[in-house]
């Protein structure tokens, strides 16, 4: 397999995710067992990235680890497959105002990375 070759269908992928649209925002949300998941991760989330740091958020969706990592005062690279969530994290970074801690958005198919070059940030 050459490098250019992706290994899963970027398309059935982008699709799935642009199914999920607003609900993946609130998917945290449908169970006490997902809002336990959810404190998990971002106890993780303060543990092991510091303020000031810059992260590359890959499978960003429509932003709520967006939000919380600006908000821990990182700057933040949103990065996704599906060009719905990286709208709606757009939209949503302003909505919740943390647009001001986003280096930038980008569709990104994460087995090809080069739009995401050190000089393009």
């Amino acid at each position: 397999m050459s490098n250019s070759e992706s290994l899963f269908d970027r398309s059935w992928v982008e699709e799935y995710f642009n199914s999920f649209a607003e609900k993946e925002w609130h998917r945290h949300d449908f169970a006490p067992a997902d809002e336990v998941r959810w404190h998990v991760h971002l106890d993780a989330l303060k543990q092991f990235i510091k303020p000031g740091s810059v992260v590359l958020d890959v499978g960003a969706g429509p932003g709520r680890f967006t939000k919380e990592l600006v908000n821990m005062g990182c700057q933040v690279v949103v990065a996704d497959v599906s060009q719905v969530q990286v709208d709606l994290n757009r939209q949503n970074s302003q909505t919740h105002k943390y647009q001001h801690g986003v280096l930038g958005f980008h569709v990104v198919d994460i087995c090809d990375m080069r739009v995401l070059q050190s000089d393009s940030l």
